[in-house]
């Protein structure tokens, strides 16, 4: 775990904020979503399913807020115990791609179906990855993601990473707090 803390250190010290943001996309989901002045009014006790993934309250109004504005249809969620899959919203069509929009959650990276579903990730998804830094396996899922010329914009918040298969957006890699 020593690397831990060493990812946590360097994270510190090269996140940025929305002033350094340049992409529109990325700039719009920290301010309104990730990061809001305001508190907006997505409630994590929508999904009840969201304190089992032990992350602060912080963290977890975040990805509630998250789920509210990104409004998948379906949540594969990649945990110890295997792929749990939610139906939550009807379709939601994306207006720029005209794709449903899921959300692919990941808890623990180790597993050959976690592999398998990224492999076939369509634009329209949000993949969300808890505490990308947390295990090994998350770690080396992490860094696929950020390499993996499919995944256009990747931002890493340290406790939460987020990757986006965008087919208008060049590639980019965000560091936030």
């Amino acid at each position: 775990m020593g690397s831990y803390w060493w990812h946590f250190v360097r994270h510190w010290l090269v996140a940025g904020n929305a002033h350094g943001l340049h992409s529109p996309f990325v700039y719009h989901l920290y301010t309104t979503v990730l990061r809001p002045k305001t508190e907006t009014l997505a409630s994590p006790t929508l999904w009840s399913w969201l304190a089992d993934l032990g992350l602060t309250q912080n963290w977890t109004n975040v990805i509630a807020r998250l789920l509210a504005y990104w409004q998948p249809a379906t949540i594969q969620i990649f945990g110890q115990s295997g792929q749990e899959t939610i139906n939550t919203y009807p379709p939601a069509l994306d207006e720029l791609e005209q794709k449903t929009r899921q959300m692919i959650i990941i808890i623990d990276g180790k597993g050959a179906e976690t592999q398998a579903q990224l492999n076939k990730v369509e634009p329209g998804t949000c993949i969300l990855i808890i505490k990308p830094y947390g295990t090994t396996a998350n770690q080396n899922l992490w860094q696929q993601l950020v390499r993996s010329n499919s995944m256009t914009a990747t931002v890493n918040m340290f406790w939460i990473g987020l990757a986006f298969p965008r087919s208008k957006q060049a590639k980019e890699s965000f560091v936030l707090r």
